[in-house]
């Protein structure tokens, strides 16, 4: 038996009352306690009466009752206010460092038949989801409760991860900014190959030429290793002298052309339109890009995030290479993936650093935009109920990675009510 899970059949109190030790006590549950998540025993404070006394004290779960001895707490002070052991198995008698013998309940037989059943399945399914052959029985209330939290833990791991960044360019705002953007314009592909170029590329060189788009692109597909000199078109051999112009007077170093992909990519999505388009997105926010960190606002972002790719673009998808013509807009999907994975994570590390309780804020901004059409969205559409805003799609996304995925059903609050049976 998991002793996670007796420890949680205990906090919800799923099983046959009243409890008996052992050796034949009624034992009534006033409080189970509070559970501990540090070392020492597992709830503290719990309210137990045992026949006509009651103790006010801990709490230690085990799986076998021995386990209290392999775990050395006969001789750990920590334990000598337990006043009850809880196992599944009483294979021995235990007692505290001073002497007490703790009374013990074998609680195999007091355990509820359901939960126990429907946690067993959950961990042995092959199903997406744990839970999925209950989902749509879920109280819809507990789990937009549940997404909301998930929510939360998303922007916090995306506040550790960008807080790394921002202490390794040394509090610097605007660079850390850069290379999140960058990343984000790379989407899943080529993710990787644009935090590369945006780390090589220091962004005061970017804002200090934000006003001409053509020295943008020069800057950024130079540094991308994507200029050569063996082009014919006018325009990249232009590209291609400005930026030997910048590499020499700033030291400037390339990436390797070999990181970008361009296969199994929609042509509108390759790497040399997402760069055209990061140029004009610092082109036309360059005066504004404060405003994209201090808690913006949905219209700002909307407006920031309306791009087309310079001329060239429209009858090109590479350098030296005609095709069908077309402007190539930034998409609706792409501008959503944008303010999700790169503006909202940049501004909430901003302002819980700066002003912590307009962070708070953050995820209203993500429940009035769009939600996220992805795998993992749609497969929660079918099985649940339907995502509405990019706020739902971000804790379903951080709920499929962080617990479904890792059966963590036991620290969720759907699979509390699924196996609980509520």
């Amino acid at each position: 038996m998991n002793e996670v899970f007796l420890a949680f059949i205990w906090k919800f109190r799923l099983y046959e009352s009243p409890l008996y030790t052992v050796d034949g006590q009624r034992v009534d549950v006033i409080a189970p306690g509070m559970e501990n998540v540090d070392s020492g025993p597992d709830f503290f404070n719990a309210r137990i009466r045992i026949d006509n006394m009651t103790w006010v004290g801990n709490v230690e779960i085990h799986n076998d009752a021995s386990d209290w001895f392999a775990h050395h707490h006969q001789d750990d002070p920590a334990f000598n206010n337990t006043v009850l052991h809880v196992v599944y198995n009483s294979n021995r008698t235990v007692a505290t460092r001073v002497g007490y013998d703790v009374p013990q309940v074998e609680l195999r037989s007091f355990l509820a038949q359901q939960p126990v059943e429907v946690y067993k399945r959950m961990m042995e399914t092959l199903h997406w989801i744990p839970c999925e052959a209950s989902l749509k029985q879920v109280d819809r209330t507990k789990a937009s409760f549940m997404l909301e939290r998930c929510l939360i833990e998303r922007l916090s791991d995306r506040y550790g991860m960008i807080g790394e960044l921002l202490m390794h360019w040394q509090g610097d705002w605007m660079q850390t900014l850069f290379i999140v953007l960058a990343r984000a314009f790379g989407t899943r592909v080529n993710a990787s190959a644009f935090e590369l170029m945006a780390q090589a590329t220091p962004v005061a060189l970017i804002l200090k030429n934000a006003d001409n788009l053509q020295t943008l692109e020069a800057l950024l597909f130079g540094q991308a290793g994507m200029l050569s000199e063996q082009y014919t078109d006018p325009y990249p051999k232009e590209l291609l002298i400005e930026y030997n112009y910048l590499k020499h007077k700033y030291d400037l170093h390339t990436i390797p052309y070999s990181c970008w992909k361009f296969l199994r990519i929609r042509p509108t999505g390759f790497p040399t339109i997402r760069i055209a388009q990061l140029a004009a997105f610092y082109h036309k926010n360059y005066r504004s890009l404060s405003a994209f960190l201090n808690a913006p606002e949905k219209d700002l972002l909307w407006r920031g995030l309306e791009l087309s790719a310079s001329p060239y673009w429209n009858d090109h998808l590479k350098f030296d290479k005609p095709s069908a013509p077309g402007v190539k807009n930034m998409g609706k999907e792409t501008m959503i993936s944008l303010i999700i994975n790169a503006v909202v994570p940049c501004s909430y590390t901003y302002l819980r650093n700066v002003k912590p309780a307009k962070a708070e804020i953050m995820p209203d901004l993500l429940h009035s935009i769009p939600p996220e059409n992805n795998s993992i969205i749609r497969k929660w559409n079918k099985r649940a109920f339907k995502a509405t805003d990019a706020g739902m799609t971000q804790g379903i996304i951080q709920l499929k990675n962080s617990y479904c995925d890792q059966k963590r059903c036991l620290d969720c609050l759907i699979g509390h009510q699924v196996i609980a049976g509520e």
